[in-house]
């Protein structure tokens, strides 16, 4: 990847299924699509805006914009996106959690009717772990009034500052999924063998799957270009 060269990942946050990572990268653009999401659980959350029907982008100040479930981490001064289907939370720049080390990823999600978030952390997985996207500054680009909510995380790469990345949170109205996209910009010189993927960690509530591979995965390795969840 040379300092020209821009590395395009982008995946879908949705209600079925969970992405975990992508596959090794062997071209200079790439494009990577899946879904993720959480079960449903006995806790239900305060109102996120069930039955909104634009997509909505705010700082959280009020703790009823908070999820519920047993693996709910947001905090006050977090970033909510929700359009009254699905509800994300994205950590303030100083909030860490689970392997992250700075904010600006996603820490907890829900779909209607419960708001009971299943999941611990995820982060912008970068050749290996602990390899990482890490964050200085979360801002929201669109509050979501023209039709697309938006929040974006902007850092570099924890290996290699001269790698820029720009990471958007996108919602827009009647979907259960967030889009999420990672633009990755050289400004340094050649790299090689460079990876980067979406990894998630859930508590114990869900079973997960590989394609090809099955349920049956604990202490496996397994390559595939998505893994999934159910919960």
């Amino acid at each position: 990847m040379r300092s020209n060269r821009i590395f395009i990942l982008t995946a879908t946050f949705a209600a079925a299924m969970l992405l975990a990572a992508s596959p090794a990268i062997a071209t200079d653009a790439y494009e990577h699509t899946g879904v993720v999401g959480t079960g449903d659980a006995d806790t239900p959350a305060s109102d996120t805006g069930v039955g909104r029907d634009a997509p909505l982008a705010r700082r959280i100040t009020d703790p009823g914009d908070l999820l519920g479930g047993y693996a709910a981490e947001g905090e006050l001064d977090d970033f909510l996106l929700t359009n009254g289907d699905v509800a994300v939370i994205i950590e303030d720049i100083n909030h860490l959690h689970g392997d992250g080390l700075s904010g600006g990823n996603i820490v907890d999600a829900a779909v209607t009717p419960d708001w009971a978030d299943e999941l611990d952390s995820h982060l912008t997985l970068l050749a290996e772990h602990p390899r990482q996207a890490v964050y200085d500054t979360v801002y929201i680009e669109s509050d979501g009034s023209g039709g697309e909510a938006v929040i974006v995380a902007h850092g570099v790469d924890s290996d290699n500052a001269d790698l820029e990345i720009t990471t958007r949170y996108r919602l827009t109205a009647d979907v259960r999924y967030i889009e999420i996209e990672t633009l990755i910009l050289n400004h340094g010189g050649s790299v090689s063998g460079y990876s980067a993927g979406d990894a998630l960690n859930w508590w114990g509530g869900g079973t997960h799957f590989v394609p090809g591979y099955g349920f049956d995965v604990t202490g496996a390795t397994t390559y595939s270009a998505w893994i999934g969840a159910t919960g």
